[in-house]
C-alpha cells in the first residue's frame, strides 16, 4: 500500500512537471501570422503609433517617415477585421476589411517571418504623392515634407495643408490605406496676412539699405543724382520718412513703391571744397520675385 502511495504521488509529480512544460511552451511560443496581423490593425485603429511600429519588419520601419504618427492623424480605422491569413513557408499574407473616411476598405498585406518572429511588411504602410503649384512644400499633419519625396506613413487619414503656412492657404484630406499609393494636388492662394509678412522682410531691407555708407547702395532701388553736385563722394547717410509699400502678384513677383527717402550727400565739388547737399525722394521703390522654400518665403531684390 505505502509503494502504490509512493508510485501515485511520483505520477502526480510528474504530471505536473509535464504540465508546467506545456504551460511554459505555450506562452513562450511566438505570436502566429494572424495574430501579429490582428495585432497591426489594432493598433492602428487605436492610434497607437508605438504599437504599430512594434510590429513592422526592418525594411518597414526603414521606409516608414518618422515624424508622421497616428496620434496626428485626423481618423484612424475602424470596424477591423482580419479575413483570413495564408501561410507559406516565411511569408503569409492577410486579408482585412476596416472603414476609413467613410468607405470601406478591403486589401491584403504581407507579414514575414523572421529573427524576431512574424512581422509585417513595407505593402501595410500608405504611400502619399503631393503635388502644390505654388511652394516645394507642404504640411502633412504637422511635419512639413518636401514635395520632391514621397512620405510613407502608418494607414489612417491625414490632414494636409499649404506651406508656408502664413503665407499660402490650401488644405486637403489624404487617405492611406496599406499597399496603395495616393495623390494630392493643392492649388494654394496666397494669405489675408502675406503681403504683410513680406512688408516686414522688405522693412528690414530697406534698414539695411539706408546704412550710413561711402557710396550708395546697389540692389536698394535709391537713385541720387549727386554727380551733377559733387566731382567726388566721401559719404553718404539716408533717412526712411515712408517705407515703399509692397504687393505681391501671383507671378511670383513684388512690387513696392511710394516710399519716402531722404539723403545726404558729403563730398568735395568741382572747386575741391567739401559741401553736403540734402536729396529727397517721394517716389522710392523696391522691385524683385519672391521664392517659396519649405516654410519660408525668401524675396529676391533686382
Amino acid at each position: 500500500m505505502r509503494r502504490s502511495v509512493v508510485i501515485t504521488l511520483a505520477a502526480s509529480a510528474g504530471v505536473v512537471i509535464l504540465g508546467g512544460a506545456i504551460a511554459a511552451w505555450a506562452v513562450t511560443r511566438p505570436p502566429s501570422a494572424e495574430q501579429v496581423a490582428t495585432e497591426y490593425l489594432e493598433a492602428l485603429a487605436a492610434g497607437e503609433s508605438d504599437a504599430a511600429r512594434a510590429l513592422l519588419g526592418d525594411d518597414a520601419l526603414a521606409s516608414l517617415s518618422p515624424d508622421i504618427t497616428l496620434e496626428s492623424a485626423t481618423e484612424t480605422i475602424s470596424d477591423v477585421r482580419v479575413d483570413h491569413v495564408g501561410a507559406a513557408g516565411g511569408t503569409a499574407t492577410a486579408r482585412f476589411t476596416f472603414t476609413l473616411a467613410g468607405s470601406t476598405t478591403r486589401g491584403e498585406f504581407t507579414l514575414v517571418d523572421g529573427s524576431q518572429g512574424w512581422r509585417v511588411a513595407p505593402d501595410a504602410l500608405g504611400t502619399l504623392r503631393v503635388g502644390t503649384t505654388r511652394g516645394d512644400s507642404v504640411w502633412l499633419s504637422g511635419s512639413l515634407i518636401s514635395t520632391n519625396d514621397e512620405a510613407v506613413a502608418l494607414p489612417a487619414e491625414y490632414e494636409i495643408d499649404a506651406a508656408p503656412a502664413e503665407i499660402l492657404a490650401a488644405s486637403s484630406a489624404a487617405t492611406l490605406v496599406p499597399g496603395n499609393v495616393t495623390e494630392v494636388l493643392l492649388e494654394p492662394e496666397l494669405t489675408d496676412t502675406a503681403e504683410a509678412r513680406a512688408q516686414e522682410t522688405l522693412d528690414e531691407y530697406a534698414n539695411a539699405c539706408v546704412v550710413p555708407a561711402d557710396t550708395i547702395p546697389r540692389h536698394c532701388g535709391i537713385r541720387v543724382p549727386w554727380a551733377a553736385d559733387f566731382a567726388a563722394m566721401d559719404g553718404v547717410s539716408m533717412t526712411i520718412t515712408d517705407y515703399p509699400v509692397l504687393a505681391l502678384s501671383d507671378d511670383g513677383r513684388f512690387f513696392a513703391t511710394g516710399g519716402t527717402l531722404e539723403v545726404t550727400v558729403s563730398g568735395r565739388k568741382r572747386s575741391g571744397t567739401t559741401e553736403t547737399a540734402r536729396y529727397l525722394t517721394d517716389d522710392w521703390s523696391l522691385q524683385g520675385t519672391y521664392d517659396l522654400e519649405g516654410n519660408e518665403m525668401r524675396l529676391v531684390v533686382f
